[in-house]
This record gives C-alpha cells, structure tokens and sequence, in this order.
C-alpha cells in the first residue's frame, strides 16, 4: 500500500492537477505488467487543495490509518507543514515536486528532480544565452515563490548576469504591462517567469518588448502552446520532460513510458502535461527501491533500504538528475532539463540539461 498527495485543485489545478492521472496510470501499468515483484500495488490518492492543515491531516491518515509503505510523488504544496511528522515516523517520500523545501533539507525526501537553487541556477544560466541582463518576476502569493527573490539575488553573482529587475508580483494581476514596460526600460536581455507564462508573454510581445522568455519550475500550462507569441519560449523542468515525445524517444524508460500512455490514456497522446509524466518518474524511483531492497515485503523500513542500496550516480536509466543517497542525509542534486516552444510544440532544446556546481546546491540547501 502507497500513497500519494497533492495540489491537485485549486488555484494550483491547471499544473499540479495532472499529477493525480500520472501516477494512477504508473501504478496501472506497473500492475498490468504484473506487479513489482509479483505484488500489485495498491494506491490512496490524497488531495489537500494547497491548504496546509488538510495536508497535515491526510497525511496522517494515510500513516496512521492506511499504513502505508511510502508516500510515492508528493505534488503537495504546503508539504513542510507535514515533513516533520513523516520524518518523526519514518515514512520514506518518494519523488514529488522537488522544489518543495524538504525535498532539500528533509532526509525523508528523495528528489526526482532539481532542487531549487539548482533550478534556479539553470534558469540564470539560460537568460544569459540573450544577454547578460535579466529581469525577473515571481509569484508573491505562495511563500515557497515568493522566496525565490532572495535566492535569485544569491545566484546571479556565481552565473555571471546582471537582475536589473528582482520583484515579486500577484498570480492574478489584472495587467503585467508595467512589468514588461519597466523591463523594456531597464534594457533587460530577457525575462524569468514565474507567474501565469501566457498573459505575460502575450501582453511583452504586443508592447513590442524586445527580449527572450525563461520559464520554469513546471508553471507552463498547455494553453501556453496555443499562443503564437510563446514561440521560442525557453523553459527549465526541474524533472525530466517525458511529456515531449522526441525526448522520451531517447530513452527505454522512456519508450516505456510512451507505450504506456498509449495503451492506457490514448487521449493524451501528444497531449502529456509536465507534471503527469513527472508523477510516472516519480513511481518508477519507488519501483526501483522496492527491486533494491533485497525484502520480499514491502513496509517503510524495506523502501528506505531500498533506496540507501541505490548506486551512487543513479539516474534511473537517465529520468532524473544523478542521485548520491547518504542514509539521514538530505539528498540534493543539482542538475534541471530544458526544453522549448517550437512550431507550437514542446521541443527539446539545443541541450537537455544544466547542472548546478554541487558546492552551490548543497551550500544552499544547508541555509534553509
């Protein structure tokens, strides 16, 4: 038995949400194809809405009266509210929305993805390819966001560009024309978005703002592939971007993954969204552990073996960032993926990944 929790509505439903359907049709096809070592697995899917006390309360509902083995693609946002009750029980997290602070300073929470200041590192990094000055915009309304000033402040010295613009701004603004305005007057080279990727592009592009576009963190929802003035959109996954075909071709993982898709949600088909082959990921790290674990029973202390017998450097078959687990050690890796909008299609980018000096991430990391 495993469960899964997440912002799965809300006002996180158009990018979270598709995270419930990715990991129900991991567990689909790892049951159709028998099992994890011949035992089906069994899934609870928890929705907290982004609300803090009701995630704290399915939590402790799927521990304490569901017993289950693993928490499996946490899409929580309000997660650190309950990371130290799962730390305080020993309930392995497995995979999830990496950005999330205890994906980084938990020892609890095993990353599929990027950890933030590894995030943020790639998205600097990108920027600088259009210039070395860069404005930047983050949500204000979600604290984990609205954090992200600081830590861009930290960053930019280490890549090497000059944030002429640092500024929180509202999710929901009725306008961000004085946002693409200051920029175009602060002689940005490019814009960091973190807020809605749509409005925003669409309103630069008809004042005539001349520079390039970075999103990231999987806030790029499919109505952005719709606008013509998201066309060379450059975006940072902190997970790998199975949801673009020609990248998932690459891999067997990944092929895998297609072919699961394809038999079992046959209407997504060319329509995958980030966070619903993130979830998969996600799944498939769990799978991995549970095949290391050396048990024949499937029970939080056999999951934690599991992963503490991964190889160092494991990668998944190339899913995730490399992982170097360290038994009641934060896990923190530093490499994010890159993709972009072509021809109003995801598309892979001129290079799949950036990774961050592991000095940086991990020193960062250490002053959450």
């Amino acid at each position: 038995m495993i469960g899964s929790i997440g912002s799965y509505t809300g006002r996180t439903a158009s990018t979270i949400g598709p995270a419930r359907d990715g990991i129900q049709m991991w567990a689909d096809s790892v049951n159709a194809a028998g099992g994890i070592k011949g035992k089906k697995v069994k899934l609870i899917i928890e929705d907290d809405a982004g609300n803090a006390t009701t995630a704290l309360a399915k939590v402790k509902e799927l521990v304490e009266q569901d017993h289950v083995s693993a928490i499996v693609s946490d899409n929580s946002v309000p997660s650190p509210t309950w990371s130290q009750y799962v730390e305080q029980k020993k309930i392995p997290v497995v995979g999830g929305f990496s950005l999330t602070p205890p994906f980084y300073t938990s020892p609890m929470f095993f990353p599929t993805g990027a950890s933030t200041s590894a995030q943020t590192y790639a998205e600097l990094e990108v920027a600088k390819t259009f210039g070395p000055k860069v404005a930047s915009y983050v949500c204000a309304e979600s604290p984990n966001c609205a954090a992200l000033s600081a830590l861009q402040d930290q960053v930019a010295a280490t890549v090497g560009v000059d944030l002429v613009i640092n500024q929180k701004v509202s999710s929901t603004a009725p306008s961000y024309a004085p946002q693409c305005q200051a920029s175009m007057a602060a002689g940005a080279n490019s814009m960091i978005i973190k807020v809605p990727v749509r409005p925003v592009i669409e309103q630069c592009r008809t004042l005539g703002t001349p520079m390039g576009f970075v999103s990231g963190g999987g806030n790029v929802t499919a109505d952005v592939l719709a606008s013509p003035a998201a066309q060379g959109l450059k975006n940072v996954d902190n997970r790998y971007p199975l949801y673009v075909d020609a990248i998932a071709a690459r891999t067997e993982p990944g092929r895998a993954f297609t072919q699961a898709v394809a038999t079992l949600a046959p209407a997504l088909q060319g329509k995958v969204q980030p966070f619903y082959s993130a979830a998969y990921i996600d799944g498939m790290l769990f799978k991995a552990a549970v095949e290391a674990s050396g048990s024949e029973q499937v029970t939080p202390e056999s999951v934690l073996a599991g992963l503490y017998a991964l190889p160092q450097g494991f990668d998944l078959g190339g899913l995730i960032p490399p992982l170097t687990i360290v038994k009641d050690k934060p896990t923190v890796t530093n490499c994010s993926f890159l993709t972009e909008i072509k021809d109003g299609q995801w598309a892979p980018a001129d290079q799949l990944t950036v990774c961050a000096p592991q000095e940086l991430t991990t020193r960062l990391a250490q002053q959450k």
